[in-house]
């Protein structure tokens, strides 16, 4: 494996597992104090955190992108469609996912209601 396949695998592996595992932190946290102080969290809060850990992957991608770019061209220039492929799926297709993910989250009706601009019914 060259170099720049380590590198993007490192990145691959830390832009989806860090994520995942703060979520989960964040949830097991969020459930530990709501049985000691026997409320339940704001449910913005929880959108917000949701927010952020989808958000993450695409911050982690287009910072590899832009402080590895002279790496990836070289990578690119020994394998160009490989490099392509990659390039497609995870700064293409899986962005657009986790952006429609995000917008789901604040679509949500309870997300209406939660900011006032739904029904109180």
């Amino acid at each position: 494996m060259s170099h720049e396949a380590h590198k993007f695998v490192i990145v691959a592996v830390s832009a989806f597992f860090v994520p995942v595992i703060g979520y989960f932190v964040s949830v097991t946290w969020s459930s530990f104090v709501t049985r000691l102080l026997g409320s339940t969290p704001d449910p913005r809060l929880r959108r917000l955190v949701a927010t952020f850990y989808l958000g993450l992957p695409i911050f982690i991608w287009i910072t590899y992108v832009r402080l590895d770019f002279d790496d990836l061209r070289q990578w690119w220039s020994v394998a160009p469609i490989t490099v392509s492929l990659l390039g497609l799926f995870f700064l293409a297709i899986v962005p657009v996912v986790l952006i429609w993910q995000i917008i789901a989250i604040w679509r949500s009706e309870d997300a209406v209601k939660s900011f006032g601009r739904g029904d109180d019914s």
